[in-house]
């Protein structure tokens, strides 16, 4: 299953900074897990300079990097401002309030990801909740590390 395994997302020691995986999503999922996982999703391969997702797309679903960087672009900007290593989960904002995505991705590298949208994500939570539930708290801590970045951010260019 292309290494999708609990021990794929181990890490002796995060940076400061997300690379290689300091998003820890689902750490101690068991193998058997990641592949319930993989069968709700899609798997997707994109090229160097592909588009992965547009800034302003609606599209409710989650992406997990599973090999590659993707560079985040801002809306109306040509030059990535930040580089995401794989295994990385990529899309949680849109994934879970729905609204249009913030930035394009487009993958630096050849990138493999697994895409799970809302529609599938529900199905997987019914016959799934422990799995599901997973999910819904790792994108949680995901979010509230990605927070106080962006908020440690804020403070060093103001000063604080």
């Amino acid at each position: 299953m292309n290494g999708m395994s609990s021990r794929y997302f181990d890490y002796d020691d995060p940076m400061p900074y997300e690379t290689k995986g300091e998003a820890r999503l689902l750490a101690d999922l068991p193998d058997q897990d990641w592949v319930k996982l993989a069968r709700y999703s899609e798997t997707r391969r994109y090229a160097p300079g592909s588009s992965i997702v547009e800034a302003g797309a609606r599209d409710q679903s989650l992406y997990f990097l599973l090999n590659g960087v993707v560079g985040a672009v801002l809306p109306h900007e040509s030059v990535h401002f930040k580089e995401i290593d794989a295994p990385s989960v990529l899309g949680e904002v849109s994934f879970i309030d729905g609204g249009p995505r913030s930035v394009r991705l487009v993958a630096l590298s050849e990138c493999e990801l697994l895409r799970l949208s809302i529609d599938s994500f529900q199905v997987m939570a019914a016959y799934e909740p422990e799995l599901g539930r997973a999910v819904l708290t790792s994108i949680a801590q995901i979010l509230a590390m990605r927070l106080r970045a962006a908020t440690k951010l804020l403070e060093s260019q103001r000063g604080g």
